[in-house]
């Protein structure tokens, strides 16, 4: 099932490699209905300042909790936010940029946090990448980068496992 995802998100995202912003809901659409058959919990955002992490997070949230009008955004300060309710769809959003390192991540209860949620979006995991394995099993990362002329969005897809 892994692998079938892998070549599916693959396809999926390199078809719409050069992408505006504004394009952004309509991947996040396709991105959900995968996860959702594959069952991952996890999906990991990495990719420069300004790149499109939150915008990809906000639209992967509302479109995963059917909730197209839910204000989503950045738990930059906060670290995490939750939305939805337990005992229905569930979702963490978690902003490592202040997390220090691992230890940090560990101490700060973030790992049992992943625990209580159907699905955890995080925008920069570097900092818990060669953990994350161990904390979230098989994932979803998904980098996004700027393209040369600095309009769209180059976006890449791959599962880890």
């Amino acid at each position: 099932m892994i692998y079938i995802l892998f070549l599916i998100c693959k396809m999926l995202i390199n078809s719409l490699y050069n992408v505006g912003l504004s394009q952004i809901n309509g991947i996040s659409i396709d991105i959900i209905k995968q996860i959702n058959s594959a069952q991952f919990k996890t999906i990991a955002l990495s990719g420069p300042l300004g790149a499109g992490k939150t915008t990809l997070a906000s639209a992967l949230i509302r479109n995963y909790l059917g909730d197209f009008s839910l204000n989503v955004s950045s738990p930059t300060f906060s670290i995490l936010k939750s939305y939805g309710a337990i005992g229905q769809k569930f979702v963490n959003h978690f902003d490592l940029y202040r997390i220090k390192d691992y230890n940090d991540f560990v101490e700060s209860g973030l790992v049992d946090a992943m625990a209580s949620a159907d699905l955890n979006i995080i925008e920069w995991p570097e900092i818990a990448m060669d953990k994350f394995i161990d904390i979230a099993g098989p994932y979803v990362g998904i980098n996004i980068s700027y393209t040369n002329n600095d309009t769209g969005r180059n976006i890449n897809c791959v599962i880890m496992e």
